[in-house]
């Protein structure tokens, strides 16, 4: 599969999907893993809403790392489609905070609510790895999204 198809195919599951199984680990290499919505912009950076005292946020701060997965529905055959991910991640501060807030907005269709923004933080995955999996093409197999550096 060529790079441009596989980058198709990898923006096809981040539109279609909300939900990201993040998996985070503290400075004793405990694991932790959480199900947050997200949303993903052109460049394939992943962003999601938390509570900073979260156990995956207080993960992220420590050790700057995540992976997550992404995973559709089983289509009409039982097959699936998969994403499976991982890269440097970080707080979102600054000016950075309302281009996320916006991008979050336009993706869900409506405002977030105010309280929330009070209390919760945005995050990034910015991937340095990306793998599809996608059987009703691929089978079995998994293929990789070369990211430039």
């Amino acid at each position: 599969m060529e790079q441009f198809e596989i980058k198709h195919h990898v923006r096809e599951v981040l539109n279609q999907e909300i939900l990201i199984s993040l998996a985070t680990t503290d400075m004793r290499h405990q694991p932790w893993a959480s199900v947050v919505h997200f949303t993903a912009n052109d460049d394939f950076t992943i962003y999601w809403l938390s509570d900073p005292k979260a156990r995956h946020s207080e993960n992220v701060e420590t050790t700057k790392r995540a992976a997550g997965t992404v995973t559709l529905p089983l289509d009409a055959d039982g097959k699936s489609i998969a994403l499976q991910l991982e890269g440097t991640a970080r707080r979102i501060v600054g000016d950075e905070v309302n281009m996320v807030r916006d991008l979050t907005e336009r993706r869900r269709g409506k405002p977030i609510n105010p309280a929330l923004l009070e209390t919760r933080t945005f995050y990034a995955l910015v991937p340095d790895r990306i793998y599809l999996l996608h059987e009703p093409l691929l089978g079995y197999e998994r293929v990789e999204l070369l990211l430039s550096a």
